[in-house]
């Protein structure tokens, strides 16, 4: 697999994980039945919820976007580089 294949892959697998945690955060801790209860259908798109706006990642999703980052500009999962970590992409919980 060429170099910028391996990029789009690894940036399109980074997209997902935010998207798909934005979706879950108006019912995370909800259960199965609260959901259905509260949406009245399967989740399509972005809601608020939680005490977050439409669209809010989590902190989770912050974490792995910032190890994303490190990762990208050491070019390399590279522990020395991860140590200096911090949150680089802003998260804020409203």
């Amino acid at each position: 697999m060429d170099k910028e294949t391996l990029k789009d892959k690894f940036a399109g697998s980074i997209l997902g994980l935010a998207i798909g945690d934005a979706m879950g955060v108006p019912v995370n801790g909800l259960s199965p039945f609260q959901v259905r209860t509260s949406f009245h259908a399967p989740i399509h798109g972005f809601y608020p919820g939680n005490g977050q706006p439409a669209g809010k990642y989590s902190s989770e999703a912050a974490a792995a976007l910032n190890l994303a980052s490190a990762v990208g500009k050491a070019g390399r999962f590279d522990l020395d580089s991860l140590t200096g970590v911090s949150k680089k992409i802003p998260y804020s919980p409203s």
